[in-house]
């Protein structure tokens, strides 16, 4: 069932990002990407893209935010990637494609429950962000938490388990097809 839960997870990306690589028809050569953005009760002062390659960490864009909670910044970008919106404290993935010009807003009180993208690809991010709200445990040390329950249930709870949430992870992918059009 872990296989099964695994592949589940990889192919929900894999056909975003294939999905988003496709939706790439813009003939004109475009590479800056724009982003900006009012944090509201904001946790530090600078706002970042990141990525990571292997274990580094590099940083695209930084920007300070004023005393409004607004930033903006811009950076050069030569293919579509998975970055991540960073604030010194907590962070969301996103997917930037050249040319992108987009807005986030977010409350830090509610960081990843608040999280708005307007503008180009907002509908993927706003997809991502969605997705890493409800799924974010494969991710992180609570998939430990999902996997204990193999200990605690007999095998056939277990499984039936393990199929509720295959089926609820299948549903929310469907209806974000449906509802952006993938």
């Amino acid at each position: 069932m872990k296989n099964a839960m695994n592949l589940l997870f990889r192919l929900t990306f894999s056909l975003l990002f294939v999905w988003l690589l496709c939706s790439c028809e813009n003939s004109e050569k475009v590479n800056t990407v724009s982003i900006s953005g009012q944090i509201m009760n904001p946790k530090g002062d600078s706002v970042f893209i990141r990525s990571f390659i292997k274990q580094d960490e590099i940083f695209h864009a930084s920007s300070i935010i004023d005393e409004s909670g607004n930033f903006t910044m811009s950076f050069e970008l030569d293919k579509p990637g998975e970055f991540s919106f960073y604030d010194k404290n907590e962070s969301s993935p996103i997917f930037l494609f050249p040319g992108d010009e987009l807005t986030i807003n977010v409350d830090t009180k509610e960081f990843d429950e608040s999280i708005k993208y307007t503008g180009s690809s907002s509908a993927e991010n706003n997809f991502l962000a969605k997705f890493y709200l409800n799924f974010n445990d494969w991710d992180t040390g609570n998939a430990i938490d999902f996997y204990s329950k193999s200990t605690e249930l007999s095998k056939p709870a277990y499984i039936e388990f393990v199929k509720i949430e295959m089926k609820v992870r299948s549903q929310f992918l469907e209806e974000a097809i449906i509802a952006t059009n993938f």
